[in-house]
């Protein structure tokens, strides 16, 4: 995430020292709070300023209190973290961990997201907003002991927006510092477009003070050159660069190899004119002649999801969209393979004239952000202009998309390297094979999905062409073969964490048989389907390893106009699976709303019925809209009851039921406004060992819902309503532990006494397990009547404790009652 302060070249010997003198910046420095604005053009060395900024800063402090130093250099190139806020917001709070208790905060939300969530990362992410108040607070913590300075690049390369928003919280928290906080000093760099008006922001403007670095930098770099020629050539580079480093440095390039040339002044001179002075028309130039090989390394570099490595670049190259080779032996053996380093190095900068880089981590990067939304936004169009372009796309973004269409194929031919015979247990040994496989099996379909929504949907000829790189070859069965067998398809569906992706994928794929057209569904790509189609019409109802159609994966991932797609090729809304499941089951347990109103209104049985294994252990069927409840999908529930769902019906369950003990207020309210039945029997048999009916609000109290409960009573809920046991709601709050329950039910004045089947009561249920608290509250309210109270088999709370040998349950029973009967 910090690698990138590492790639931004320190500033050269006699460069920069304009900075430390200039009269705003030294204002700033002094100053308790401030924040500085470091503005100027792209490509005018911002960022290497600020690296000397940011060192000098580290050694200006000898006698007084060392300042914390935070830094951090965005990014646009690099990867979501070193370009968003988020990431921004985890370094500085890494770098705030030195501060003792700064972060305190950020530790305990941690571990509590942790303990309710899961893993980070996996089951939950951070939200952006939780991230920047608890760098605030950490910062305003953290000011109480230390001062701090921060530093931070390149806010431009988060986006306008974000750079916008970063200022303006920038200028919010240093007016929010109270006057006992330690000094504050923020300096920023950022391109001159209007941020916001930030009130007493100190400004520096790059190009009116870097002249004299450019200077001394042509000079260092043409060092070599004949001093009676040198100070025309310095000059005219100087003054044509207009504050803008980066023209220089593509500039001395040029000079630096005509002077090798023994090329006279006067030619060297006319060069340097007919350089464009804009940096977009100087990338212009720089493209002209570029052959097939730098097309393809701009359109990888430029479109890829995530920076490519060397290593990545070493088998793109040999894995073309004509590759002749179709095993990793042949790959390895082409002429195209390139097995050192610097090779690949010296390739990179000769296809890309240039404009892209390697880093010192082997990352492959344009030179700059500039060079990058060139190509964005015309570069790639001017590279390969197509034939033509789509109605409604515009020139550029069809040029994005012909690159995205390009890396996919790309990523699908590297997959097609692995050997049939290999099993998914050797994926790493593959990945180390073949690091490009690592993205080619987690970006091959967001690449395919860029494309399509950039115009390629409606290029037939290229979406034959991508389904060609998959050797697809439809048969007149209801199977179409695939060249590949059914463990290699299902590698195309796994992503960065195989585990996480197959858990997001569930009831998606099957490592047993999955087919192009359920994969092609569940990344709603509708262009590949439409390859497919074209060839044959079979694919439409083709059922995978566990019955699933295509429209059910498509369903089941919320691709609404995928599904739109395939209906209106005749799909089968009602085809359901192994388990029983529907399209309509799908979208509805993964709570995706536009899915499952256009399902109905293309005629869904709202009132079918579904089977899910994993949550219920009698394999009896649910309804549509218990399953809505259960996963608290409320606009899905209200969806259902508009057309026409049975509120009640299920076996003896209700969707009330479930809404109630999974605590999902809102289904609950929902429900009860459409007339559900406030003592209608349910039934929940993965919570319940004895598979007894129950009403909401013993659901409720089982569930440990106290609020759901609450509302339940407000209603009319019987609070003496028993199971087929005689278990009350009480019973089971008591059984299960959840003091907050048991306390509302004893205070809307629940029988503390009832008595179940076999003669126990909540305290005797409480004494048996030992738990003390809910003893506590029923011997409160009334409880100690019963110590003594036999049950069906002679028991009683106080003979039960005795018998577990328990001194403090024992002695808690004797303190409310005399026990002159144990």
């Amino acid at each position: 995430m910090n690698d990138r302060y590492y790639d931004i070249d320190a500033a050269q010997t006699g460069t920069c020292e304009w900075l430390s003198w200039h009269k705003i910046y030294r204002e700033w420095v002094k100053r308790n709070r401030g924040l500085l604005w470091i503005k100027g053009k792209p490509g005018s060395g911002k960022s290497t300023l600020l690296r000397h900024a940011l060192e000098n800063e580290k050694e200006r402090h000898n006698t007084e209190e060392k300042p914390v130093i935070l830094s951090f250099f965005f990014h646009g190139r690099g990867t979501e973290l070193q370009r968003t806020p988020p990431g921004f917001y985890r370094s500085l709070l890494h770098q705030l961990s030195k501060i003792p208790d700064a972060v305190s905060d950020v530790v305990n939300t941690f571990k509590e997201k942790c303990e309710t969530f899961g893993e980070v990362g996996k089951t939950w992410q951070w939200h952006p907003k939780q991230l920047r108040d608890l760098f605030e607070s950490s910062i305003l913590k953290a000011l109480k002991l230390r001062p701090i300075c921060l530093f931070v690049d390149a806010l431009d390369e988060c986006g306008e927006e974000d750079a916008k928003m970063l200022a303006q919280r920038f200028k919010r928290l240093l007016d929010r510092l109270q006057s006992t906080a330690r000094p504050f000093r923020i300096c920023f760099t950022c391109r001159p477009y209007p941020i916001v008006a930030l009130d007493s922001v100190f400004e520096i403007c790059v190009e009116k003070g870097n002249g004299t670095d450019i200077s001394n930098f042509v000079r260092d770099q043409l060092s070599e050159m004949e001093p009676t020629i040198l100070p025309r050539i310095l000059n005219l580079i100087t003054e044509r660069a207009n504050g803008v480093f980066l023209w220089a440095s593509l500039i001395v390039e040029q000079i630096v190899s005509l002077n090798l040339k023994a090329t006279k002044l006067e030619k060297m001179e006319d060069a340097i004119l007919r350089v464009p002075q804009e940096l977009d028309d100087l990338y212009c130039r720089l493209i002209e002649g570029m052959g097939l090989d730098s097309v393809m390394l701009i359109q990888c570099i430029c479109v890829a999801m995530w920076p490519l490595s060397i290593d990545d670049w070493r088998w793109a190259m040999v894995i073309k969209t004509d590759c002749p080779y179709s095993s990793l032996q042949e790959c390895q053996n082409s002429p195209d393979y390139k097995p050192d380093d610097e090779s690949i190095k010296k390739e990179i900068q000769i296809l890309s004239h240039g404009l892209i880089e390697v880093t010192s981590n082997k990352t492959i990067q344009f030179i700059h952000q500039t060079v990058k939304d060139f190509f964005v936004e015309k570069g790639l169009w001017l590279l390969k202009p197509p034939n033509s372009v789509p109605h409604g796309i515009s020139e550029s973004d069809f040029a994005v998309g012909m690159a995205h269409h390009e890396l996919s194929k790309i990523c699908v031919r590297c997959l097609k390297t692995m050997p049939n015979t290999r099993v998914f247990s050797n994926l790493a040994e593959w990945r180390h094979d073949i690091p490009l496989a690592r993205y080619a099996m987690t970006e091959w379909a967001a690449h395919v999905q860029q494309s399509e929504q950039r115009g390629i949907l409606q290029d037939v000829v290229l979406q034959d062409n991508l389904l060609d790189c998959f050797s697809w070859t439809p048969c007149f069965s209801w199977t179409p073969c695939l060249s590949w067998t059914p463990e290699t398809v299902p590698r195309l569906c796994m992503g960065r964490d195989c585990e996480e992706y197959e858990r997001r994928m569930f009831y998606c794929y099957s490592r047993a048989s999955s087919y192009l057209p359920h994969v092609a569904s569940a990344h709603g790509l509708t262009g590949l389907l439409q390859a497919m189609l074209r060839r044959t019409k079979s694919i439409i109802e083709q059922k995978d390893g566990r019955g699933r159609t295509p429209l059910m994966c498509a369903a089941q991932n919320g691709h609404e106009a995928t599904a739109r797609f395939l209906l209106g090729y005749g799909a089968n809304i009602e085809a359901y699976d192994e388990n029983g499941q529907t399209p309509l089951f799908y979208a509805v347990i993964f709570g995706h709303e536009s899915t499952v109103q256009l399902l109905l209104e293309h005629g869904a049985n709202v009132n079918g019925l579904g089977e899910r294994r994993a949550y219920t252990s009698n394999k009896k069927s649910q309804t549509l809209l218990m399953r809505a409840a259960l996963g608290g999908r409320e606009a899905v529930s209200r969806l259902l009851l508009k057309y026409g769902a049975d509120i009640d019906n299920g076996n003896g369950q209700t969707p009330l039921f479930y809404a109630a003990i999974t605590g999902h207020k809102g289904i609950v309210q929902l429900l009860l406004k459409h007339g559900a039945n406030i003592n209608g029997l349910g039934e929940r048999r993965a919570y319940i060992s004895n598979k007894k009916s129950k009403t909401p609000l013993i659901g409720a109290a089982l569930g440990g819902q106290e609020v759901v409960a609450r509302l339940l009573l407000a209603y009319g809920a019987d609070i003496e309503a028993n199971d087929e046991n005689g278990h009350t709601p009480l019973f089971y709050a008591a059984t299960s532990r959840h003091e907050g329950t048991v306390q509302l039910l004893l205070e809307r004045g629940a029988d503390v006494n009832a008595k179940n089947d076999i003669g126990m009561t909540p305290l005797s249920i409480a004494a048996d397990k030992g738990y003390k608290g809910i003893m506590q509250l029923l011997l409160e309210h009334g409880a100690a009547c019963d110590i003594n109270v036999k049950d069906c088999r002679g028991r009683t709370p106080l003979s039960i404790a005795a018998d577990k040998g328990d001194k403090s349950t024992l002695q808690l029973l004797l303190k409310y009652g005399d026990g002159r009967n144990a």
